[in-house]
């Protein structure tokens, strides 16, 4: 995905050709659904992290508990 921005970015810069619309538009909009992508699996994992320990201090009776708090 990157190496198709930067086909672009040096097509535009060292070339001298216009690639704003569609080449660099397209990309950027590629570009931040990739990230997106990525964004929401790292979300999904942190809340996967906290769900299990949340659950299992629930689940636990309370003298278990007031082992733990000492």
């Amino acid at each position: 995905m990157q190496a198709f921005w930067l086909q672009q970015a040096y097509q535009l810069e060292f070339l001298g050709k216009s690639t704003f619309v569609p080449g660099l538009f397209v990309a950027g909009l590629v570009f931040f659904a990739v990230n997106c992508w990525i964004l929401g699996i790292m979300v999904k994992d942190i809340g996967d992290e906290s769900g299990p320990k949340q659950e299992e201090s629930k689940a636990m009776k309370p003298r278990q508990r007031a082992k733990e708090d000492s």
